[in-house]
């Protein structure tokens, strides 16, 4: 019996990340900013282009091109552009993220059960980007596979290994810009001058360093030759030293990454305070490459906080470094988190076991059709807590992160697609079943939008040429059988045609679609 639990266990640790990452990965409509990077995708694989990505054929040249390229590739690859092929190269990258932090866990930990990834897995940071077609997660890849690279190097003055560390690095800024070598570069520096490890400074590091910024310019340099001007440097500098001094957007308060710090943890964030209070007590008596991490913590939060552009997601590099000091604190003071630990068990045993009540009440109050399959993926759910619960071999922060990630898997995979909004899939579908319509009946059915229209309902409406955009309705009126415009702009302008609206949530989710009526 016990042989056929540590089985049954071993399968769920394989299963979860697994179907944390992949599953029902195209089941939900493209959310947030999504559709800027799979719209310059499909655009750049129609035009067969490589350096400059187009928003509605126009250029969108103020984004590193590393997404834009995993993105067309794996549209290439699967023969399509739907919402699974332009979130699997993120989903990828977060399986590369984890076997990195396995690898980084094993030099650092001492344990047996290496269960330090799974809580990266499951916090709520990694979860979230890891299953969106945006830059973030990327970053977050290459920042780790440095990190991970470091901590086996720092006692070596290998050219292999410092090239790694380079060109992972140059990957990070070519996925989300040069906060990549605030996460990565910067703490290396400060823990080779606090620890006086002078050996780095070396004629091979930095013929490293000069090989990677070579490859890392020359994709600047093809935008710049594709585009025919300097302006994607000119945007380089804008994007990324720009945004820091002198923003002209994200501007948030200075003490929004206290807030967002512990969200992108949770729920491993409780134990936060206590970790690093531990690691400035003991700073001296631990491991070097423990060191690093609680640097990296301080350089990371101070440097983004200075930054005057800030949003949310910005401080999402410090995530791995923040897992290494609490997975740390969490191994070598188990009677101090003994009661914490017990009572997030409980209650994480208590909301896993009532999956299935609760599931069905949310729906019912959400109004929710078809609720069968739900209450069963719940019961499932339900009857694997009762399992981890009772399962006495398995370590109590084991069964928490098995716990939690039930939770997650019933949450991200099937409940967050069922209630997101469709409002750019339909108002799409509707929009170009009119074109059809027009087009069979003779009339040529000409397409275009009124103002500004989402890139998640660019990449919707699938043309293969640019959509005329106006700022004047006559003039829309006069040169487009139907129009896309935003539902707020709608106001006396029923009168003229058949309207068709979608609402979602908020303001910038409501849009319609308006087709000309003909006598």
């Amino acid at each position: 019996m016990r042989a056929i639990k540590n089985y049954f266990s071993s399968i769920l640790f394989i299963v979860i990340p697994l179907a944390l990452l992949f599953l029902n990965l195209q089941i939900r409509p493209l959310f947030g900013v999504e559709g800027r990077w799979a719209e310059a995708a499909r655009e750049m694989y129609l035009r067969k282009s490589w350096f400059v990505p187009t928003i509605n054929f126009e250029p969108h040249l103020t984004k590193p091109l590393l997404p834009f390229w995993l993105i067309k590739i794996s549209g290439m690859l699967l023969g399509k552009f739907n919402e699974f092929s332009v979130r699997l190269p993120a989903a990828f990258s977060g399986f590369i993220t984890l076997i990195a932090f396995f690898f980084l866990s094993k030099r650092l930990f001492t344990s047996k059960t290496l269960w330090q990834p799974y809580l990266l897995l499951t916090s709520m940071g990694f979860v979230y980007f890891v299953r969106l077609a945006q830059s973030e997660i990327f970053q977050l890849c290459w920042i780790t596979c440095a990190l991970t690279i470091y901590v086996y190097s720092i006692n070596h003055t290998s050219f292999w290994r410092y090239f790694l560390i380079w060109i992972f690095s140059i990957m990070g800024a070519l996925s989300k810009g040069h906060t990549s070598f605030v996460a990565t570069i910067f703490p290396m520096v400060i823990d080779v001058v606090v620890n006086k490890r002078y050996y780095h400074l070396n004629y091979k590091n930095f013929i490293a360093a000069l090989i990677a910024f070579g490859l890392y310019s020359l994709p600047i340099i093809g935008s710049c030759i594709e585009s025919g001007s300097h302006l994607p440097l000119n945007l380089l500098i804008r994007e990324n030293i720009g945004q820091a001094i002198n923003p002209y957007d994200n501007l948030r308060p200075f003490y929004i990454y206290l807030l967002w710090w512990p969200t992108w943890l949770a729920p491993w964030s409780i134990f936060l305070p206590l970790a690093l209070f531990y690691f400035l007590k003991n700073y001296r008596k631990l491991q070097p490459e423990l060191q690093l991490a609680i640097i990296a913590v301080f350089v990371i939060f101070i440097a983004f906080t200075l930054a005057k552009a800030r949003r949310s997601y910005y401080i999402l590099p410090i995530v791995p470094y923040s897992i290494i000091i609490i997975s740390y604190y969490l191994e070598t003071n188990r009677k101090i988190i003994h009661l914490i630990l017990n009572i997030m068990l409980r209650i994480f045993a208590i909301l896993s076991l009532l999956c299935p009540l609760l599931v069905f009440i949310f729906l019912k109050i959400t109004k929710t059709n078809n609720i069968v399959p739900f209450i069963l993926y719940s019961s499932i759910i339900a009857i694997l807590a009762l399992f981890v619960v009772i399962c006495k071999e398995l370590k109590k922060i084991v069964k928490l992160i098995l716990l939690v990630s039930f939770i997650e898997i019933l949450y991200f995979c099937f409940l967050q697609p069922l209630l997101s909004t469709r409002s750019y899939m339909e108002v799409a579908e509707f929009a170009k079943n009119k074109l059809q319509v027009l087009q069979k009946n003779g009339i040529e059915g000409r397409l275009c939008t009124y103002k500004w229209v989402s890139e998640n309902l660019y990449f919707y409406l699938d043309q293969t040429g640019p959509i005329p955009s106006y700022e004047d309705w006559d003039m829309a009126l006069k040169n487009c059988e139907v129009i896309v415009l935003r539902g707020g702009l709608l106001e006396g302008k029923r009168e003229k045609g058949e309207v068709f609206c979608k609402k979602g949530k908020g303001e910038r989710k409501f849009y319609c679609v308006f087709k000309k009526r003909y006598k």
